[in-house]
């Protein structure tokens, strides 16, 4: 289930109208993409993200909440819609005299969107699309794919065609210097979507949807399943896409790429894959064209291994090296630049020479050797992947 900013916001601000403190509504990602406080929107909520990961109700109390950065004092609690977590609901203020109220506020809150989203089933045509994104997003078993099929028949939609997920993000707004944020990005995202509905290389049968305030999902066709054809193709998309949209807004563009699954369940799969490539190289700063899942194989699997797999066999070496930011970041770089020192070099504006007595430094307390050995390195790989994860 995917919310809008636009229902979060009017959520936030009925219940504001009745109530004596601030709320704030972040999606899955830990992203506030409402609040009372306008100046936090689009910021990230380290508790939220932990709320969703942990699936329960998170209290900061004051001394905890100088600890977090864009974290203060109140309840964060998850908030559901067909018994599926949407949210984070944030309620600002001393916990143990809250508890009454964050109960209210959280009935409330689901009513709410409930209500509204019921009325979405019956409203516009862009609406149902949104509808159908919810529901490929959300579909469980066969039995879903039945009702998906129908739903996508009545817009148009042949859900056999092959598809493949793509995400197309940009940064925040602080550069648009414009005073209603909220309005601007969904005005940008109109635009966008349009443009994207425009290109010469769209497809009737591509499904195009805006999903939160700076995401906007492609289901896009592909007519060949072959792996390298798909990959040249999406490439020749994008650069089409960019050459158009790239007037439209002044930000760096992220365009993220999951992969083809053979049958409808599957496209849910290919969202997964895209949102996780879009949200490490975000996080990590990783500036690359087209960010193919394919190029995160390894960081994607971590994922789906039980946590204490990865600390039993990383923790040793996450802990020689553990506050040593300077190591660290060059492990970054040495990833980045596919081990070549001389480009590592220049990713940080040192000496080559400064590379190598780093990477010796790193070969001395791992005891590996990733520029020569191939296994050291994907453990390398590996160990940078689980230390920024525990961070």
């Amino acid at each position: 289930m995917i919310l809008s900013q636009e229902l979060a916001q009017k959520c936030v601000d009925r219940i504001m109208n009745n109530l004596g403190h601030n709320i704030n509504i972040m999606d899955k990602n830990g992203i506030i993409i409402a609040s009372g406080s306008k100046e936090r929107i689009g910021t990230y909520h380290k508790i939220a993200d932990e709320v969703i990961k942990q699936k329960k109700r998170i209290d900061v109390y004051k001394e905890d909440s100088k600890k977090y950065k864009g974290v203060k004092e109140g309840i964060n609690m998850p908030f559901f819609y067909k018994n599926f977590i949407i949210g984070v609901i944030g309620i600002t203020g001393d916990p143990s005299s809250l508890e009454k109220t964050a109960k209210i506020v959280k009935m409330a809150v689901e009513l709410m969107i409930e209500q509204e989203l019921l009325k979405e089933e019956n409203s516009t045509y862009s609406s149902q699309i949104k509808v159908l994104i919810n529901k490929i997003l959300e579909a469980q078993s066969e039995n879903d794919v039945y009702t998906l099929t129908q739903l996508a028949s009545r817009l148009g939609y042949n859900l056999e065609i092959p598809r493949i997920a793509c995400l197309l993000s940009f940064d925040n707004t602080d550069s648009l210097n414009l005073a209603n944020i909220a309005n601007t990005v969904s005005q940008i995202k109109d635009s966008l979507t349009e443009e994207i509905k425009s290109l010469n290389s769209s497809n009737i049968q591509d499904i195009v949807c805006s999903i939160d305030m700076y995401k906007i999902l492609i289901l896009k066709t592909v007519d060949n399943t072959e792996h390298n054809y798909i990959k040249k193709y999406i490439s020749d998309y994008y650069a089409q896409l960019k050459s158009k949209i790239k007037s439209k807004i002044n930000k760096k563009i992220y365009f993220a790429v999951g992969t083809l699954h053979k049958n409808i369940l599957g496209i849910k799969e290919s969202y997964k894959e895209a949102l996780f490539a879009l949200d490490y190289c975000m996080k990590y700063e990783i500036d690359e064209e087209i960010a193919f899942i394919d190029n995160y194989i390894i960081e994607y699997l971590c994922t789906k291994l039980p946590k204490k797999y990865l600390e039993h066999f990383l923790l040793n070496y996450a802990e020689k090296i553990r506050g040593k930011k300077e190591l660290i970041n060059t492990i970054k770089s040495l990833i980045k630049n596919n081990m070549n020192l001389k480009n590592a070099a220049k990713d940080l504006y040192v000496h080559r020479n400064t590379i190598v007595f780093r990477l010796n430094k790193i070969k001395e307390l791992l005891n590996i050797d990733p520029i020569h050995n191939d296994t050291d390195r994907i453990l390398l790989r590996l160990l940078y992947f689980y230390i920024k994860t525990v961070e």
